[in-house]
């Protein structure tokens, strides 16, 4: 629907929502930020238009990336990036995506409320409000100099895969090791009095193996793992800290696109 930034087609969504009402049935819009095709049931592969990818190549990805030093997660846009002025295009990840929620307003908004009863907006990896820590698929570091669509720069490297990624049980990874989380980690660090937590950075794989539970891991090991370290408690309690980072960041920039008389 954006193939180039802030170009829209609501066409055949718009065809479809007609053929739903002269059926006299109602939709439901899911409005999804992430890429499909790494993840458990996913039978096609969709990448994030290339316009988005092309930030893949700057000197510091917007994407999550753990510390086992693999390329980016390009199923998601960080939210360390949310509000990065200019980096898609000219545009931060959160104009992009009130851009997008203006944009299906002006195309469906009329049927708001009305034959469109709902818009769920999808948030992560697969809409399911996560991180992605524990991806089937790993991709590989190794250098490819093929390109990708007609994105000039972009290697099809970040759409090369190592089949031996996460595997249930296992815990999975922080995915805190792009350049704005470690910097939002340092940041808070520095705020707590401890330039050192901020020379070293969030924990790193902490043991990370694709079938680890928690205790074979080095940082939820409950012995000795660093989560009863001060360094792990303040991880795990600070602004840096993936799993505690509030679901409305997201959210924050999404507009009021109800009006009255047709939508919520």
């Amino acid at each position: 629907m954006e193939r180039a930034p802030g170009e829209y087609d609501f066409s055949g969504y718009r065809e479809l929502l007609e053929e739903v009402k002269a059926a006299g049935l109602k939709l439901q819009a899911v409005l999804s930020f992430h890429a499909c095709g790494n993840n458990v049931g996913d039978t096609a592969e969709i990448p994030l238009p290339e316009w988005v990818l092309e930030a893949a190549r700057g000197a510091s990805p917007p994407f999550y990336s753990d510390g086992r030093g693999l390329e980016p997660n390009l199923e998601y846009v960080s939210l360390w990036a949310d509000e990065a002025e200019g980096l898609l295009r000219g545009r931060s990840p959160l104009q992009c995506y009130r851009d997008f929620m203006l944009a299906f307003h002006r195309a469906l908004g009329p049927d708001l409320g009305g034959a469109v009863s709902e818009v769920v907006v999808g948030l992560g990896p697969s809409a399911e409000l996560r991180f992605p820590a524990y991806s089937e698929q790993v991709r590989s570091p190794r250098p490819f100099s093929g390109r990708v669509g007609g994105t000039p720069g972009l290697t099809r490297s970040f759409f090369l895969f190592f089949q031996h990624g996460w595997r249930f049980p296992g815990v999975g990874t922080f995915q805190c090791h792009d350049g704005r989380a470690k910097e939002a980690f340092a940041r808070a660090a520095r705020a707590a009095g401890r330039e050192d937590w901020a020379r070293q950075g969030p924990p790193g794989a902490a043991g990370w193996h694709p079938t680890s539970a928690p205790e074979a891991t080095e940082f939820f090991r409950e012995a000795d793992g660093q989560l009863h370290s001060d360094f792990g408690r303040f991880f795990m309690v600070s602004e840096a800290c993936p799993a505690l980072l509030p679901p409305t960041v997201s959210l924050a920039g999404a507009p009021a696109v109800g009006t009255a008389g047709h939508g919520r």
